[in-house]
């Protein structure tokens, strides 16, 4: 392969991966991204400077993907891109080292080697950062129904096997008879599931257009006036005819500033006034949850064991504990909570230096993100418990409620969703704060397409509640419902009313079971591989 050629190939791979993603959504560009990388690696010398090469390819890819990241930390955003950059390169290098070395069929080891590095990005380093994924670039074909036996890793798994059985087939008719029986099944239309069950819920979102400059520094005067708004529009969901009033209204991700529910004005002492608007909005929605007579599921800080620190200039406050949570909040002033598990790396804890606070404030400063959160974990995935009482029908639903970036976590959605291969939340509800995408809608769409493939993982409808957009309702599998406008969300708050069904029992998918198995055993089998080559290299060496 020429160099030409090769940037040529490199660059149709990288413009693919683009189109892959949205706003485009071409499942047939996320099969061709990965082939195009396996023909680099069957056609050409593989150097240094190969690898170089595809590196300067892929790097405006990600600069232009993560580009919302720039508005936070622009230090970040570059090494954000570098690094997402270098998988394809490293992808080539060691299925060069492979397919050189060891005789296995391509078709096996290119999708171990592309799901072992999925995996390594996705689940391992830095916590695990699993956006754009093969396999969720395939959600609109057929092949997404392979996520209900083992998770997207085993779409992406397929997918690039497919890709390099096409490559490798040397009889030319029987490679374009293959390249059509696959563009074909990637344009046969999935059947949208229809529910059986007469059990529903009645779900209204309360959608705010707080941005993100505001969140940052939230003054009580800018809350005030935020929250003012949000109330007003939580009393009007609440008046709806009774024929659409909401069995449960929805407030997104931390929109309800403030230390929480676990602190009263009791907590702070003689200094209550002063830290006001740390106890002030939690209470104020416990009275207007009791005027409503409607549940309340909002997004919102949790402090715990808060203690006032007084010296002789100033007095401040600090909790023991500080998690990012979703509330249930009842009628009756009692509260249900669960606090987000897969924080958000970089934006709610530091990966690997958090245990050095020193070093830790350093990198905050040198990315310029020294205003963002050091939260802790949540300790298990709990579901909430929503009582729906009305005249002709009284039911009891379990909600699950990723979190934002939680979303994009398999293992996140699907422990909320089951525990020991049975059903426990009959729909997921995500909050979400997409305010730090700033102007950047494709992002917007991104987040939510990452949540289509979680509905389809587990066979659950999903509902969103975004600050800024895009709020939506997901089907079982995957189908849009409803999305919000993305120009008018960032305009004017917006409310919406949706009707969810409960999903059928029997409707359990077997990567309940499986879960990510697939992507850590292709970790393993990179492993293995990589190993084999080498010990297979030492022996030529001694002989």
């Amino acid at each position: 392969m020429k160099l030409w050629q090769l940037v040529l190939c490199a660059f149709i791979s990288t413009v693919c991966t683009l189109l892959s993603t949205e706003p485009f959504g071409s499942d047939i560009a996320a099969f061709l991204a990965p082939l195009f990388l396996i023909l680099i690696m069957l056609r050409s010398k593989w150097n240094w400077k190969s690898f170089v090469i595809v590196f300067l390819t892929q790097l405006p890819l990600w600069l232009y993907l993560q580009k919302w990241t720039s508005d936070i930390t622009t230090p970040g955003w570059i090494c954000l891109s570098a690094y997402m950059s270098i998988w394809a390169p490293l992808f080539i290098y060691l299925l060069h080292k492979v397919h050189t070395r060891l005789n296995v069929p391509l078709y096996l080891t290119a999708p171990i080697i592309w799901v072992g590095i999925e995996c390594l990005r996705g689940l391992v380093l830095f916590g695990g950062y699993p956006w754009y994924l093969t396999g969720t670039g395939m959600i609109d074909s057929i092949f997404v129904n392979l996520a209900t036996v083992g998770s997207v890793w085993l779409v992406s798994f397929v997918t690039v096997g497919m890709a390099a059985a096409v490559l490798i087939i040397r009889d030319r008719k029987r490679a374009v008879v293959l390249v059509l029986i696959v563009f074909t099944l990637m344009w046969v239309p999935r059947t949208p599931s229809v529910s059986l069950q007469s059990r529903f819920c009645y779900i209204t979102v309360i959608q705010s257009n707080v941005p993100q400059s505001n969140k940052d520094r939230w003054t009580y005067e800018q809350q005030r006036e935020d929250l003012t708004s949000m109330f007003q529009m939580t009393l009007e969901a609440a008046t709806l005819a009774e024929s659409k009033h909401p069995d449960l209204i929805v407030w997104p991700e931390t929109m309800l500033p403030g230390a929480g529910f676990e602190v009263s004005r009791q907590d702070f002492g003689q200094w209550a006034h002063q830290f006001t608007p740390f106890w002030i909005w939690s209470e104020e929605l416990r009275f207007l949850a009791r005027d409503v007579q409607t549940p309340i599921l909002v997004g919102t800080q949790s402090w715990e064991n808060v203690e006032v620190i007084e010296t002789e200039t100033t007095v401040s406050v600090m909790p023991e504990k500080h998690y990012n949570s979703a509330v249930l909040l009842t009628p009756h002033g009692s509260t249900q909570r669960y606090d987000k598990m897969a924080l958000t790396p970089f934006g709610e804890w530091m990966p690997y230096v958090d245990v050095i606070p020193a070093l830790s404030e350093w990198v905050r400063s040198f990315a310029g993100a020294a205003q963002l959160a050091d939260l802790e974990a949540g300790a298990e995935p709990a579901t909430l418990k929503l009582r729906i009482e009305r005249e002709d029908y009284s039911d009891d639903w379990f909600i699950g409620t990723p979190i934002c970036f939680e979303v994009s976590m398999p293992f996140v959605a699907r422990n909320l969703t089951w525990e020991n291969g049975r059903r426990k939340a009959d729909v997921l509800i995500s909050l979400s704060n997409d305010g730090w995408f700033g102007s950047d809608t494709a992002a917007r769409l991104q987040h939510n397409r990452e949540a289509r493939m979680r509905c389809i993982e587990n066979q659950t409808p999903m509902v969103r509640a975004a600050n800024t957009g895009i709020s939506s309702v997901i089907s079982a599998n995957g189908w849009i419902e409803y999305v919000g406008d993305e120009d008018l969300a960032k305009e004017i708050p917006t409310i919406f009313s949706t009707k969810v069904s409960k999903p059928r029992v029997f409707n359990k998918p077997l990567s309940t079971v499986i879960g990510d198995n697939v992507a850590w055993c292709s970790l393993f089998g990179s492993i293995l591989l990589m190993v084999s080559s080498y010990l297979k290299r030492s022996s030529s060496d001694v002989e």
